[in-house]
């Protein structure tokens, strides 16, 4: 469990506290984790886009993001281009030949192909563990993968609905950056 605490800057005091994590990200906010909490980076994000260029075009020129493997992608080098939300996290565009192959028929197409988490070595190999305990289904790996720090190692499985997760380690972390 998680929880969200308001702190005034000047004293230091906790002024309100919140069962809500997500408003530790405006700042004057601080979570506090109740119990076991493992901690983690949100690697990158997988999108399945049907115009690659047009989603090129929407994040790197709409929002901003900066582009990542562009020249390699047009050069057909790179499978896959990428845009930098910041230092540890990246959104991969899946053109359609990616993807296509893969999708569930009968229904719309998915988006989001998967997400990743980025682990220290040790907690990645706690996970393992637990998800061999639990008798969660490794699909894939370990498997080198490249990441929004490089190539690190990965592992994918579901969740109970389904959801296609990576986790992942990284053996050098950049100078800066944790994972």
């Amino acid at each position: 469990m998680l929880r969200a605490e308001l702190i005034d800057s000047k004293t230091g005091q906790v002024m309100e506290t919140w069962n809500t994590p997500a408003l530790a990200a405006i700042g004057l906010f601080r979570t506090i984790s109740e119990g076991p909490n493992m901690q983690c980076l949100m690697d990158h994000i997988v999108l399945n886009v049907e115009d690659d260029e047009k989603m090129i075009t929407f994040y790197s020129d709409v929002l901003m993001f900066t582009p990542e493997r562009l020249k390699e992608y047009r050069a057909g080098d790179a499978p896959f281009p990428s845009v930098r939300l910041n230092s540890d996290t990246i959104i991969d565009l899946f053109p359609k030949k990616l993807w296509q192959k893969n999708a569930r028929t009968g229904q719309r197409r998915e988006n989001l192909n998967h997400f990743c988490i980025a682990l220290s070595k040790d907690t990645w190999e706690t996970l393992l563990e637990r998800l061999h305990t639990s008798n969660v289904d490794i699909e894939e790996g370990p498997v080198p993968r490249w990441g929004a720090h490089g190539t690190g190692t990965s592992i994918y499985f579901r969740d109970p609905e389904r959801n296609l997760i990576e986790a992942r380690y990284y053996e050098v972390v950049p100078t800066g950056r944790t994972a």
